[in-house]
């Protein structure tokens, strides 16, 4: 039995924190709210990022959410046993009845919006969408612990611990693309849903970063990066100076940056190295450009900042490595901090925008009530067509969770 899904009318105070957004238009990018009942929406150009405030009012207790919700997800539906590394058929199901329901609740101007904006090369490179109604009875923040313990993989593949929250994340993941899991993981509930939480090693800021970059490969990888990552919060830390996902947009940072540390990121290269628990230090992938120039005109900022981590030049030396620390530290300074509550939902556009983390509240209490977002990755890239070449590095559809996405299910 689900006990976690024992449903009681939403409480009024949910709402409360809610305030009625008037639309501005001159404060639109690029978006304009379609009329919908119970569709409040505004856009803001702070950081290149667009902010939909969903309307409270749409998902009051008279209008039956939680009990759509139930039907829509019996107990035996997928969304509460599959796993796409074993059975990614059965996943996909979970996947399209997230789908279904997300369709009849999300207003069909946001699903719009949402349709187009992973190929978008301009405008806000992230949407937060807030408002999302979520568990009402919300588990105990889970420990890295139980993440990451390979003991623990097998039972946490099939465990489904926040299904309203992650009904919503498989849901809007459909609209971008397919929900995907991370390249060699271990750790994904149901080989899609990865909890971010609080543990004992967390005593510093998440330094910038873009997630699982195309750039810096090893020769032989076949990884296809992802175009879209979520972040869904299922609890904040324990008061509002605590951790905050930090979002920088790629076009404003380098407006933003020394124009001679420009020229130099985009001629000469960083590698970067993990450090061992020997005390030793790893080349992680090959040497990569911090800034690419694209065909397209956009251009694309990586920073493969890691904890732990150091950086050389092996072309640029000292000069590229401080020019490379100055500009991740600008990117740090300058990026919006946000601050995702319960029912806030964070979408990243991974090429566009660099993220990071800042310090947790309090690191060593209060983990089981610390903060909790659930994450997913987004692709349209990863399946082979009928007819292509079987060299092209491209998995059988729907296979939702290969290693490494080269094709090849994990064991």
């Amino acid at each position: 039995m689900h006990q976690h899904r024992s449903v009681v009318e939403l409480n009024v105070v949910h709402f409360m924190r809610f305030k009625t957004i008037l639309i501005l238009p001159s404060l639109l990018i690029g978006f304009v709210a379609a009329s919908h009942p119970g569709d409040n929406t505004m856009a803001s150009p702070n950081g290149n990022i667009e902010t939909i405030d969903l309307d409270p009012r749409s998902f009051a207790p008279n209008k039956g959410f939680y009990k759509s919700w139930e039907k829509s997800f019996p107990e035996e539906c997928p969304l509460f046993d599959y796993c796409a590394r074993d059975s990614p058929e059965r996943a996909l199901m979970a996947v399209h009845d997230a789908f279904a329901f997300v369709s009849e609740w999300l207003p069909q101007s946001v699903m719009a919006r949402l349709a187009s904006f992973p190929f978008q090369k301009s405008g806000p490179s992230a949407i937060l969408i807030r408002g999302f109604p979520i568990d009402t009875d919300v588990p105990p923040s889970p420990t890295k612990a139980n993440i990451f313990d390979d003991s623990a993989n097998r039972k946490t593949d099939q465990s489904t611990l926040v299904p309203v929250a992650e009904s919503w994340l498989l849901g809007v993941s459909r609209i971008l693309g397919i929900p995907v899991g991370a390249p060699y993981s271990t750790g994904d509930r149901g080989g899609l849903v990865r909890d971010i939480t609080q543990n004992q090693d967390d005593d510093d800021v998440l330094p910038m970063h873009r997630d699982y970059p195309a750039v810096g490969r090893d020769a032989k990888s076949k990884i296809t990066e992802p175009e879209v990552l979520i972040l869904f919060g299922v609890r904040s830390d324990v008061d509002d100076s605590g951790a905050k996902t930090v979002v920088m947009d790629s076009s404003n940072l380098l407006r933003a940056i020394d124009q001679t540390d420009g020229v130099l990121l985009r001629a000469t290269t960083i590698q970067t190295e993990i450090k061992l628990p020997t005390g030793q230090f790893l080349p992680i992938g090959q040497p990569f450009h911090p800034i690419i120039d694209n065909e397209d005109g956009t251009s694309t900022v990586t920073l493969n900042n890691l904890p732990n981590a150091r950086y050389n030049s092996p072309d640029g030396g000292t000069p590229t490595v401080e020019a490379y620390a100055r500009i991740s530290q600008l990117a740090f300074d300058m990026g919006k901090r946000i601050n995702l509550k319960a029912g806030d939902m964070l979408i990243i556009q991974n090429s566009r925008l660099v993220h990071g983390r800042t310090k947790f509240h309090s690191v060593g209490s209060c983990f089981d009530s610390g903060r909790w977002l659930v994450k997913t990755y987004v692709s349209n890239r990863l399946w082979r067509i009928p007819g292509e070449s079987l060299s092209g590095g491209h998995t059988e559809y729907p296979n939702l969770n290969p290693s490494g996405w080269t094709g090849t299910r994990r064991e």
